[in-house]
């Protein structure tokens, strides 16, 4: 009896410590809107997005998911993006500089196979106010391609 009571006592205090942690802490963004850039149309589409075939090569080419963001003043401890699903490969942009990509190739050549992606930032990486992120995806008619919306949050 006093197992069970200890332990019902630490699961009590570990909820309440996240409980109350989760307040010290920013609430995640989810981004549910990007620009698509293919075949060089702009167009803004709702994520979570399919391709349709008519935006890429049908062996196989570059699309780009722009994603815009803002972040309030008091928020510094965003350091994280989750990504669900992407297609069979993708990397992540900013300012034209290549974050993160799924793997250590060329693009065509990486494999993200739509797994969950969580990618770290660098301290400072995102700040206060206007945020733009790219997400460059190579896409081919051999499967399904597209993008999830997007979390912006504490890692």
């Amino acid at each position: 009896m006093q197992k069970t009571w200890t332990r019902l006592l630490g699961v009590t205090l570990v909820w309440l410590w996240c409980a109350l942690g989760s307040d010290l802490q920013a609430e995640p963004l989810r981004i549910e809107r990007a620009v698509l850039i293919a075949g060089g149309v702009e167009r803004e589409v709702s994520l979570p997005h399919i391709l349709d075939p008519s935006d890429f090569d049908p062996d196989g080419s570059t699309v780009l998911y722009r994603l815009t963001f803002e972040l309030p003043p008091e928020v510094h401890d965003l350091q994280a993006i989750y990504i669900e699903k992407l297609s069979l490969s993708g990397r992540l942009i900013r300012d034209g500089q290549p974050v993160w990509a799924c793997g250590a190739a060329e693009l065509p050549d990486l494999r993200c196979l739509h797994r969950p992606q969580l990618i770290q930032l660098p301290a400072g990486y995102l700040g206060p106010g206007r945020n733009v992120l790219d997400v460059e995806i190579y896409a081919s008619r051999r499967q399904v391609n597209g993008l999830s919306p997007v979390i912006v949050g504490p890692y």
